[in-house]
């Protein structure tokens, strides 16, 4: 499955229809939060990303620590691996897009994530404005690719289960007014007639 994804990621798709470019739409990080975080210390980039999007719960809260990791590890990657802010910017983004498609749903969607995460890519490294731009190169598209699919896409289904819902269902029966009037009368007439039972057997004569 992961050979199939790579090679999908790296593929030809005909236009973007329904996705945006992020270097010309807002994105989900700023150039200018980029810059301040290549300054941060690396043990104090955790607790900026916290600040930034109000995950001060990780140390409690499951879903506030993945989210937090997810995005630690994106920027690290960016960083490690050369990206401009800009480049960092709009990777960050396509992550953190891809994420929420995962969480949008708690049925299976994994066929479709995938397909969104392959056409942001395509819209960020092709250079055909207003539709795409040359972003990245295809060496960058496909260690990326590579990196998503080692990372995301290999536990998809234990960030589905983290994201979803914990339902309990408390059920109660409660019968409507006719229905516990017919039970009323019903109960009754069986304790009226065995009242007459028990009286005809105490008045019946004895044999002799």
């Amino acid at each position: 499955m992961e050979t199939q994804f790579l090679e999908a990621a790296t593929g030809t798709v005909k236009g973007c229809l329904g996705r945006n470019v992020f270097v010309w739409t807002d994105a989900d990080i700023t150039t200018r939060q980029v810059s301040q975080l290549r300054q941060t210390s690396v043990s104090n980039v955790k607790s900026t990303l916290a600040d930034m999007y109000k995950l001060h719960e990780h140390a409690t809260k499951l879903q506030a620590d993945t989210v937090l990791d997810l995005f630690l590890n994106t920027i690290r990657y960016a960083m490690d691996h050369g990206f401009s802010d800009v480049q960092t910017a709009a990777f960050f983004t396509v992550v953190k897009r891809l994420h929420e498609m995962c969480t949008s749903t708690p049925f299976d969607n994994i066929e479709e994530c995938f397909q969104y995460f392959r056409e942001l890519m395509l819209c960020h490294s092709v250079q055909r404005p207003p539709w795409s731009i040359a972003l990245f190169t295809a060496q960058q598209v496909q260690s990326m690719a590579e990196h998503v699919v080692h990372t995301y896409f290999k536990h998809f289904l234990l960030y589905k289960y983290a994201f979803t819902p914990k339902l309990t269902m408390d059920i109660s029966l409660k019968y409507s007014d006719s229905m516990e009037k017919d039970s009323v009368e019903e109960t009754s007439a069986k304790d009226s007639d065995s009242g007459e039972n028990e009286q005809g057997v105490i008045d019946a004569p004895l044999a002799v």
